[in-house]
């Protein structure tokens, strides 16, 4: 995210790749091998197929997904949580929220040197 970095940083960088977003069997490459953890209890009827067909998600957004879909499992039952299909669709749901506001992010404004007086117009 290139837009996430000051100029001063930005010149210190020599090389920028972009990698491009995973296809579907990436995708559901990805949800396998982060859930496939034992520390990360699923619900063996999850269809990670259907998931990684309906969320274009990358992988740090799929990680926070089932990071929030085991809060939630957590949440539920601290001694012996699991993930539930819901948990991760929850999950989902709120990292393609996350993934919509990121795609304006390039249109932000950013005060130069004035700051925040210089925005507001009175």
């Amino acid at each position: 995210r290139p837009f996430d970095l000051d100029e001063a940083m930005y010149r210190r960088i020599n090389e920028v790749f972009e990698f491009k977003p995973p296809n579907y069997l990436e995708r559901l490459e990805i949800w396998k091998l982060v859930t496939s953890h034992k520390a990360i209890p699923c619900d063996p009827s999850i269809d990670w197929e259907s998931i990684a067909l309906n969320y274009e998600l990358t992988g740090g957004f799929i990680k926070n997904a089932v990071i929030s879909a085991l809060l939630d499992g957590v949440g539920r039952d601290p001694k012996s949580p699991y993930i539930s299909e819901q948990d991760i669709l929850n999950g989902c749901k709120k990292q393609v929220r996350g993934a919509l506001q990121m795609q304006d992010f390039h249109e932000r404004v950013v005060p130069k040197e004035g700051g925040l007086k210089d925005l507001i117009v009175g």
